[in-house]
């Protein structure tokens, strides 16, 4: 899963692309993503993949805290739906839970 922001004719868009097991078909997301930014007129403003990457505990948990600050200071100030929101909150939510981050992620407003 991935969020998305471009613009195109004047117009941001932004959205959240699942990939992956999350995605029917698979990878259904970046073929969207590749479908929508096409146009040679479309300027990329942003990618933030939602994974967390690192081969120890220590290295995947400042991962996460290093997302978690992405996801807030730059893409936070879109206007979500309700829906996204949801699906980017439970993600933090459960990452938090995963590396005893949710304390830190609750008081800072992010999931």
């Amino acid at each position: 899963m991935f969020i998305g922001v471009y613009e195109l004719e004047g117009k941001t868009n932004f959205g959240i692309y699942f990939t992956g097991k999350n995605a029917v078909p698979y990878n259904a997301g970046w073929d969207l993503w590749h479908e929508e930014t096409f146009s040679p007129d479309t300027k990329i403003i942003g990618i933030l993949e939602l994974k967390i990457k690192g081969k120890t505990y220590e290295e995947r948990k400042a991962a996460a805290e290093d997302l978690a600050k992405e996801w807030q200071l730059y893409y936070s100030q879109y206007e979500w739906s309700y829906g996204e929101l949801a699906t980017i909150y439970n993600y933090f939510e459960t990452i938090g839970r995963r590396y005893g981050l949710l304390g830190v992620f609750r008081e800072n407003a992010i999931c």
